[in-house]
């Protein structure tokens, strides 16, 4: 869509698929012939008349988009975004707990809405009214807590060693399985390099690597859920060859790898601590003292000057969760962890929002919250801090369910888009959907049936039974997530032939896996994407990504003069301040329009750049520029 004469109100301009390269983005090489057919209007102007609410769908919805250049609803979210957060400078460490009401089911179909309230239980602990609290709480306790932590020092926790002897038993033999084919217990000596995170080479060196450390703790689990020695001798040989390895350096390593070697050496530990010897134990403690002081006690610091850090604040997550781990067996864990969680709570999420959206894209999304899920279940199990009251956390599944519902085809916005991304959306997702027992979760968890149920993450999820009764039916069929400013629009979000329209004017602008894809939207329908961005990604920073991937003409977005689009900062890899909002939200029985403004972005060139798009009965996609 490249526009010279910005006085014109063009509808836009794709009825015709050749006059798709005009508009950046592409159109699906073989569109499918859907059971209802979905139209995509085009004309020069608009003409409606006003027409009371309520009456005719389409000419309601017509007026609302002749009306959509004047802001008429700000959407905000329903939830306290200011909940777990610093309550004032002269006491750092207070947490504010007012939160939103539990209110079951979740939002209700109206002609507005909001993000959906955070669940909540009235069965669990209050949070504490401070991270010290909690921490002099556990200090407190005459007889500690003991091991696993992650189990809350049970030997079984919401029944998930008992899910490895009935539901779970295909993945955790599929895993004992894949343990001894790739034994390291008479292996040869591993050794390590620094990975350089902006080399793709470096990196695919490193990932095998993360899978064997991923292995370790597994092994661990193994031995405690069945208390096989074998799985206790292998967590003890991955452990030596790789606490060898790290102190010979001082785990003088990348940051992304110094917090996995804590993370998964403390998982493993809190699962065979009783099975280790002294010395084992005692190797353990070095590594973790190692890492810490060459980088991960650094993080802080460095999050205070660059606080949307996704590497940053990955690596201060990872080391959240292993000095939770390690607190009172180690003595320095705690002097770690006030200061780190405290900053953790503070920032949640710092690429994400209280409607549990996530800035960042689905696929980032869905890495994100591997890295987290574990985490909140050890703050809130270990030191009684109510995680799943947290705005971000009760509300992140909301997100991956309306931006990939079940048989979408592929994700969409930011960084790795494109991949269809069955098999994470199955162990992630469902993962995910554990920590929110509602219908909404409940139905996507059954629909998800796909995914590698050998992995940590399934494994040591909150045990939870497909269920074919569940629907999504007290849910609206579009939401908002104004936080990071994004739409999902469906025609029927349990209906996997639905149509989709998903739209972005992005707060965040086209910083960091974000692109200058402000106003841009994308349509699927039936599992098969129609109208869509373009290209792949190969690996942050790479040609493509600078030249094309990342760039205003890649997007279902408006360009100028030839290709001219949003800015992408000097360097060419982004800047938040090119960025958009949402300024109008609204939907009916059959129908959701939302204006995004995108002026900004363009960082004066355009005096105003605003779009309006709407989803009519799921068969007619609009969309309007001005």
């Amino acid at each position: 869509m490249q526009y010279r004469d910005f006085g014109v109100t063009p509808l836009i301009c794709f009825a015709l698929a050749a006059a798709l390269s005009a508009c950046g983005g592409g159109v699906q090489d073989n569109p499918i012939t859907p059971n209802e057919p979905l139209a995509i209007e085009a004309a020069s102007s608009v003409s409606v008349t006003e027409t009371p609410r309520g009456a005719d769908p389409i000419a309601s919805a017509g007026e609302s988009l002749a009306n959509a250049t004047t802001p008429s609803l700000t959407v905000t979210p329903s939830v306290d975004s200011t909940a777990l957060t610093p309550t004032s400078a002269a006491a750092p460490e207070a947490l504010a707990v007012t939160l939103a009401a539990p209110k079951d089911g979740g939002s209700t179909k109206s002609n507005t809405t909001t993000p959906a309230v955070a669940q909540t239980s009235s069965s669990r602990p209050p949070v504490p009214a401070s991270v010290t609290a909690a921490l002099d709480a556990f200090d407190a306790t005459t007889t500690m807590m003991t091991h696993p932590r992650l189990f809350k020092g049970q030997a079984d926790y919401a029944s998930i060693v008992a899910a490895t002897k009935a539901e779970r038993a295909l993945g955790f033999n599929a895993m004992k399985d894949g343990l001894k084919r790739n034994s390291m217990q008479n292996a040869a000596k591993v050794s390590l390099a620094s990975t350089d995170t902006t080399s793709l080479s470096s990196l695919q060196n490193w990932w095998p690597t993360l899978q064997s450390l991923e292995g370790m703790a597994l092994s661990a689990f193994a031995w405690h859920a069945s208390q096989d020695p074998w799985f206790l001798a292998e967590t003890q040989a991955r452990m030596s060859q790789y606490s060898t390895a790290v102190l010979s350096k001082n785990c003088a390593l990348d940051v992304t790898q110094a917090r996995e070697f804590v993370w998964y050496f403390a998982l493993a530990y809190d699962f065979t601590k009783a099975g280790l010897s002294a010395a084992q134990r005692s190797s353990i403690y070095d590594l973790m003292r190692a890492c810490a002081n060459a980088s991960l006690l650094t993080v802080n610091k460095t999050m205070a000057s660059t606080a949307t850090s996704g590497i940053d604040y990955a690596s201060l997550t990872r080391f959240v969760g292993a000095s939770i781990i390690m607190l009172r067996d180690l003595p320095e864990a705690r002097s770690w962890l006030e200061p780190s969680l405290k900053n953790y709570l503070k920032l949640l999420h710092p690429l994400g929002s209280a409607d549990g959206g996530y800035s960042n894209g689905t696929s980032y999304a869905l890495w994100d919250a591997a890295e987290q899920m574990l985490v909140w279940d050890l703050i809130e199990r270990v030191l009684g801090i109510q995680m799943s009251a947290h705005p971000y956390v009760a509300n992140a599944h909301r997100f991956m369910a309306y931006t990939t519902p079940p048989n979408a085809a592929n994700g969409v916005f930011g960084d790795g888009w494109e991949v269809k991304r069955q098999e994470e959306w199955g162990r992630f997702g469902r993962s995910l959907m554990t920590r929110s027992n509602n219908p909404l979760a409940r139905w996507y968890y059954t629909q998800q049936s796909s995914g590698d149920v050998s992995r940590i993450d399934p494994l040591l999820s909150p045990r939870m039974l497909p269920d074919s009764t569940a629907n999504p039916s007290a849910e609206p069929n579009a939401m908002s997530f104004p936080g990071i400013g994004w739409v999902a629009m469906h025609s029927s979000l349990a209906d996997a032939k639905r149509a989709s329209l998903f739209f972005k004017s992005s707060p965040m602008g086209s910083y960091n896996h974000n692109h200058a894809d402000q106003n841009a939207f994308v349509l699927h329908k039936a599992g098969q994407s129609i109208l869509t961005s373009s290209g792949v990604y190969y690996y942050y920073g790479s040609p493509h990504w600078l030249a094309w991937y990342k760039t205003t003409q890649a997007h279902n977005a408006v360009t100028f003069d030839g290709g001219q689009g949003q800015s992408l900062g000097v360097r060419g890899r982004g800047i938040s301040s090119a960025n958009g909002k949402i300024i109008r939200f609204e939907q009916g029985a059959d129908w959701a329009l939302s204006t995004g403004d995108a002026t900004a972005a363009y960082l004066g060139i355009m005096s105003k750049a605003l779009r309006t798009v709407s989803l009519l009965e799921g068969r007619y996609a609009i969309v309007l520029d001005s």
